[in-house]
């Protein structure tokens, strides 16, 4: 298993990390989810691989995303939540699965990262085309991007539904080279990531 990095560490220990708070107390307390935690400790362990700044964790976002999240559960649906061009989206389904139970933010996050072997740095891809096969990839490590907010749900079929809020929105046309930037020297977390991108019970949007 991959080793749990300091910023993991400090959620396990329940040291305290920073929260972007738009001054309302939020919907979703985020802090007593492992979920969500986990999903920013991996989010960050992928972006410190490519050198660009930590995300924060915004109460707005998580609010938005499990909003969107539970709707997709209820419709039964899986789609980007339309008409938000302020905010990037990722999204993740993985099928009815007895023998796996729950979700983790390291599985979610590293399923994402693994679009990077279809990501060509040499370069810059129209945002059609690096939506289709990179896309998840691209909007995880995008430079500017510095707010996440991360919401899971279950459909009444048994799938489990996470989405994934960023702003500033990352997948930005003629942006690409300068916020998609090469990664250090591969680890076990890259082959952990090239591992779970060929699962066949999960999928993405």
């Amino acid at each position: 298993a991959a080793r749990a990095p300091r910023v993991c560490l400090q959620v396990m220990l329940g040291q305290p990390m920073a929260l972007v708070s738009e001054g309302n107390e939020a919907d979703t307390d985020w802090h007593e989810s492992e979920f969500i935690s986990e999903c920013l400790c991996w989010h960050n362990v992928y972006r410190q691989r490519h050198g660009v700044r930590d995300l924060l964790m915004s109460a707005e976002l998580c609010d938005m995303a499990q909003n969107w999240a539970n709707h997709l559960a209820h419709a039964n649906a899986f789609m980007y939540k339309p008409g938000e061009t302020q905010v990037g989206q990722n999204l993740y389904c993985r099928l009815p699965n007895t023998a796996v139970t729950e979700v983790t933010g390291q599985e979610v996050s590293a399923y994402w990262y693994s679009a990077f072997k279809q990501y060509n740095y040499g370069k810059e891809p129209d945002v059609l085309h690096a939506n289709v096969n990179a896309g998840h990839f691209t909007q995880l490590v995008w430079a500017c991007s510095r707010e996440i907010g991360v919401g899971k749900a279950r459909s009444r079929q048994g799938k489990t539904v996470v989405v994934a809020m960023y702003r500033p929105p990352g997948n930005v046309s003629g942006l690409f080279q300068e916020n998609v930037l090469l990664p250090a020297p591969a680890c076990g977390d890259l082959e952990l990531a090239a591992s779970l991108s060929d699962s066949s019970s999960s999928y993405s949007a």
